[in-house]
């Protein structure tokens, strides 16, 4: 199930669970081009997604860049402690993940969109979607 691929570093087999085999698209998969609103606080699994989309060139990204970044992320199992000076509670991933994407253009960033949008801080909602809606209409 774990190859290892150094001292400390193990990769998991592609057998090892469904969702690491290859997959191939259904022949009625949805090929137009996808508009995706992201922030700051777009990570994790969400981050992972606008990866693949990126990677793949299959839509365009509006708002600010995504807190979880291209290559992938650590997380898995979290280990808390608490720092022996400061008695800050800290809590870290043990778990790398990377992602099968092309090579970043800006390492260790999230994905940069490309009609930035800063966030709106005076309370008027739909302001983002509209401007994508206009985006979209163009």
């Amino acid at each position: 199930m774990l190859l290892k691929t150094s001292p400390h570093n193990y990769q998991l087999k592609n057998t090892a669970h469904p969702n690491l085999e290859h997959i191939y698209p259904q022949l009625n998969n949805y090929t137009s081009k996808i508009w995706l609103l992201i922030d700051g606080l777009s990570f994790s699994t969400t981050a992972e997604f606008c990866a693949i989309v990126s990677s793949n060139n299959r839509g365009k990204f509006i708002g600010e860049e995504t807190g979880g970044t291209y290559e992938g992320n650590t997380s898995g199992v979290q280990i808390e402690s608490t720092l022996p000076h400061s008695k800050i509670q800290i809590s870290f991933g043990t778990v790398k993940y990377d992602m099968s994407v092309k090579p970043a253009k800006e390492p260790a960033r999230g994905i940069i969109p490309q009609y930035k949008i800063r966030q709106d801080v005076s309370g008027k909602t739909g302001s983002h979607l509209n401007y994508a809606l206009k985006l979209i209409k163009e």
